[in-house]
């Protein structure tokens, strides 16, 4: 089991920090702008997202993965994502949470994990912020359990656009205490958690290629928007990323089967390159 500290001078050699200057409020700008932060500029030649992304779409649109771009290119950009994510994977603590700092160089999940997905329930769902997880967790099958409970909550409490039909309302009613039952049967709960009691390794919820800039070679030169960083299951980490095709399946207009059919293509070029990308570190360490 890795310590609960973690050491940010580990990461140094595959990241770049950027200062980050004093925060400041509306009544401290001239013209009366804010809350902002003040970052120093990244250099980049594009944002990885207008470099996937199908060209010539309407403004109205949602974005999509170019369905004409080579091969290469494509397994390029997907290896310098799994470098990323595989630098955060070996990055992990023994509690799950959110960070806070101890000292210049060690940080610590101490404080309750914050997803991207608790602070929209509460943003635009009108789920009460009391109902949010109020603790770090040990295990892994707890804070499944805690976000069971959190899916049900947001269900009982949005009142508008919640639900589309009768039909609808019992479709979710039925995953979400299922999932739970999944979660609170032991033999089940078996199956899939790999790593119950950890180490958890570093998440970002809002990791994808909207956030990060590339060089004009295509490789990456920064990645923004980690506001919603936290120890996780290794579930989360195992995971394919939903990112491959852009697209969430909730919102791919040709429906979920064609989704599917679309991913599985995308997937087996991004795991070749998570194996390249894995193997060239092989071949560094040795």
């Amino acid at each position: 089991m890795k310590s609960q500290r973690c050491d940010s001078s580990r990461i140094k050699p595959r990241f770049q920090f950027r200062s980050l200057f004093t925060p400041e409020g509306k009544k401290d700008s001239p013209s009366e702008l804010g809350p902002f932060i003040i970052m120093e500029y990244i250099d980049h030649h594009a944002n990885m997202i207008d470099i996937l992304k199908k060209p010539g779409r309407p403004t109205k649109e949602r974005v999509t993965l170019d369905p004409d771009i080579s091969r290469a290119k494509l397994k390029t950009l997907y290896k310098e994502l799994a470098k990323v994510l595989v630098s955060l994977s070996r990055l992990s603590q023994d509690k799950i949470g959110s960070f806070c700092q101890v000292d210049d160089f060690t940080w610590e999940a101490a404080r309750r994990p914050l997803s991207l997905h608790m602070n929209e329930l509460v943003r635009l769902g009108t789920l009460p912020q009391s109902k949010l997880p109020a603790t770090t967790f040990d295990t892994a099958s707890s804070y499944f359990e805690a976000l069971a409970e959190l899916h049900i909550s947001h269900l009982t409490s949005q009142r508008n656009d919640a639900v589309h039909s009768i039909e609808d309302c019992q479709r979710k009613f039925v995953a979400r205490f299922l999932f739970r039952k999944l979660i609170r049967d032991p033999n089940l709960k078996a199956q899939w958690i790999s790593f119950e009691n950890g180490p958890f390794p570093i998440w970002c919820d809002d990791f994808r290629p909207g956030n990060v800039l590339v060089d004009i070679d295509l490789n990456i030169t920064g990645v923004v928007d980690w506001e919603f960083t936290y120890t996780a299951p290794v579930e989360f980490t195992h995971a394919p990323p939903w990112w491959l095709l852009l697209e969430k399946p909730e919102y791919w207009s040709q429906g979920l089967d064609d989704w599917c059919i679309e991913y599985e293509k995308r997937l087996q070029i991004y795991l070749e390159a998570m194996v390249e990308h894995e193997e060239d570190e092989c071949g560094r360490d040795s």
